[in-house]
């Protein structure tokens, strides 16, 4: 095979790899905070790191914030959120919501990439639509009915 050849179709798997869920590679190099555990300070210095934060309220929410190094994720304190784990460097989407999560009126948060918004729309027990408010991220309209999607809020599901 020619160099040539061989370079594009490198770069191609390379361009390829990069565009799966950005989330989903994130979360399997999420590192724990355990080196932090005891911190009483954290010294000035940027590394940015990307944290997953869980809501302690709303199992639903997940946002991603970046912190200026890992110490400062790591010893992050609010009443509402907690900080589940980090990776190196600065988030790629802040504050976004995966496949299937459902997103009550109101809330600030947005889908993940690849994913849109679509109803909170659900069956009742005689099959007849019923709005059930908020949002869910879903990926509608790939053709399969995934997490979040029903026959009242997707054509995937019809």
């Amino acid at each position: 095979m020619n160099a040539r050849y061989l370079l594009l179709l490198i770069l191609g798997i390379v361009i390829i790899s990069g565009c799966s869920n950005v989330s989903q590679n994130v979360e399997e190099r999420l590192i724990a905070c355990d080196a932090y555990k005891n911190a009483d300070f954290c010294i000035e210095v940027y590394e940015p790191v990307c944290a997953k934060l869980e809501s302690l309220e709303a199992p639903y929410k997940v946002e991603w914030r970046t912190f200026s190094n890992a110490c400062k994720a790591c010893t992050f304190s609010f009443k509402t959120m907690r900080v589940v784990g980090y990776i190196e460097g600065e988030c790629p989407q802040a504050n976004c919501a995966e496949e299937g999560v459902w997103i009550p009126e109101g809330e600030n948060i947005t889908c993940c990439s690849g994913l849109k918004q679509i109803p909170c729309v659900k069956p009742n027990e005689k099959g007849e639509c019923m709005e059930c408010g908020g949002f869910y991220c879903a990926k509608c309209g790939d053709g399969v009915c995934g997490p979040g999607e029903n026959k009242c809020n997707c054509v995937d599901c019809q």
